[in-house]
């Protein structure tokens, strides 16, 4: 259960590099593995202790993301083609609707004083 988890993570984080405007980096936030992914990729080669768990972390969170990619690249095209302003509102929705979300993550950390 928890690979299939990473994997359907994975896919949300792989639409965001077909939305225009939707960073993958917060989408990582929002999914709550932005440290993990961080850790992972800036570890990999250094700490080879943990490199099994760094590539299994970032093989299935790669299959997902490469799987939505292809999965939704034809539909998001076709979108854009036939309904480009509802489609761009619809994305504009997509970004403002994570602003509280980013606010609360942002209210929870200590001030630098």
């Amino acid at each position: 259960m928890k690979y299939l988890g990473l994997v359907l993570k994975g896919m949300a984080y792989g639409v965001t590099h077909l939305v225009p405007g939707l960073g993958g980096g917060l989408m990582l936030i929002l999914l709550g593995i932005y440290e993990q992914f961080v850790d992972a990729i800036g570890n990999l080669l250094v700490n080879r202790s943990r490199w099994k768990e760094y590539i299994s972390f970032l093989a299935l969170l790669g299959v997902g993301m490469v799987a939505s990619m292809v999965a939704s690249a034809k539909g998001i095209t076709l979108l854009l083609q036939r309904y480009p302003a509802a489609t761009m509102f619809f994305f504009m929705g997509l970004v403002v609707g994570t602003i509280p979300t980013v606010l609360r993550l942002h209210n929870n950390k200590p001030h630098a004083v």
